[in-house]
């Protein structure tokens, strides 16, 4: 009896294509003049901690349907990673499905928050005399916003720096990408904007993401407007997406609320780092910050990082910090960029990382690890996701 051959289905190889656009590039996986696959990459600032980096944020990430699994996507991801490394990058960062973008030097580093309280509790605020809300109007408002806004979060690691309010394209979204948006001000007496709050566009739900204040007097304000708007809404409960060391959240923990937070595995906000050296370099002023606060203030000392990307000395002579190319003498730490993505945002702790397969940490590196990269409380407001 004669058996049939295992015909071998060959895939096309498509053609990867680079376009570029006013503030991003466009990778795409293109068969014959067929995009099938196809990303996009922003450029854009992000913090860690007072200092600003240039990342990548990657998004738009989709294969059409009968194209999928024939690893279009992967060839594109290897495209962006390498055209960001060429551009200039020194960070990307994502937000993904579970168990994929891992492949890529991806690694979890932007927890999800959420305070939930009911309703009538939010009720006992009352609008103070003098204040009064209104509706966001963008030309009207930008500027306030955005000043107050750069204020609540000049030291937050993982916000995203916002341009003038000429090219800043307001609240895009909600809580999700499918959620549409609403926003009002709350302005004093003299008429000036006090805070703001921006929440999902809906008539069942009232869920904030995000919140920004001038001074903590417009809290009662900020409460009592949010209550009446969950009221006609009809909702007994009010979901806010903020930190948790916001001040506005301790605020609200006046009251009995419950407090959430989700780390992912391998998923949700994702970063990594695309140039060791640059990176650090960015992050000098940083580090020198944090040494100066820690029980390492004045000390001279050396820290190699041995990476998968590369490897770096971080110097620190008399409070000044110095980058220096290489591991060079000195004590050395053997880390994946991963695991120092995570580290330099604050999403986990030095003891925690050095048990991680393939990191390793000596003794006598454990102060100086600790001291430069302290845990934090990195966070992208949902409105600025992409």
């Amino acid at each position: 009896m004669k058996t049939k051959k295992r015909e071998r289905v060959r895939l096309e190889k498509p053609e990867i294509r680079v376009k570029d656009g006013e503030e991003s590039f466009e990778v795409s996986a293109f068969l014959k003049d067929k995009s099938v696959s196809r990303m996009g990459v922003w450029d854009m600032t992000w913090r860690i901690g007072c200092t600003t980096v240039r990342m990548g944020g990657v998004g738009g990430v989709e294969t059409i349907r009968e194209y999928r699994n024939k690893g279009y996507s992967r060839m594109c991801m290897d495209r962006a990673v390498l055209e960001m490394r060429r551009r200039g990058f020194e960070m990307a960062a994502l937000f993904g499905i579970s168990n994929y973008y891992h492949r890529w030097g991806f690694a979890s580093a932007m927890p999800d928050y959420r305070l939930r309280i009911a309703t009538r509790l939010l009720e006992e605020s009352k609008m103070p005399r003098g204040m009064r809300a209104r509706p966001f109007d963008r030309k009207r408002d930008a500027a306030g916003v955005l000043s107050i806004y750069a204020r609540n979060n000049a030291c937050r690691s993982a916000s995203q720096v916002r341009p003038g309010a000429r090219k800043w394209r307001s609240f895009r979204r909600g809580s999700t990408w499918f959620t549409g948006v609403e926003a009002f001000v709350v302005q004093d007496r003299r008429g000036r904007i006090a805070g703001y709050v921006c929440h999902d566009k809906s008539a069942t739900e009232m869920i904030v993401s995000e919140v920004g204040y001038a001074g903590p007097e417009v809290f009662p304000a900020l409460a009592a407007e949010i209550a009446r708007r969950a009221v006609a809404k009809r909702t007994g409960e009010v979901s806010f997406c903020v930190p948790p060391d916001h001040l506005f959240a301790s605020y609200l923990k006046k009251w009995d609320c419950r407090e959430e937070a989700f780390f992912a595995k391998g998923g949700g906000g994702m970063a990594r780092i695309i140039t060791l050296e640059p990176t650090l370099k960015k992050c000098a002023r940083e580090f020198a910050e944090r040494i100066r606060r820690s029980a390492l203030r004045g000390r001279s000392f050396g820290l190699g990082l041995v990476t998968d990307i590369g490897s770096a000395t971080i110097v620190s002579r008399r409070g000044r910090i110095f980058i220096m190319p290489g591991a060079r003498d000195g004590v050395r730490m053997r880390i994946s960029q991963r695991a120092l993505a995570q580290l330099l945002l604050g999403y986990r702790d030095v003891p925690a990382v050095g048990l991680d397969a393939g990191v390793r940490i000596p003794p006598r590196a454990q102060s100086i690890a600790e001291a430069l990269f302290p845990r934090g409380c990195p966070y992208m407001w949902g409105t600025d996701q992409f």
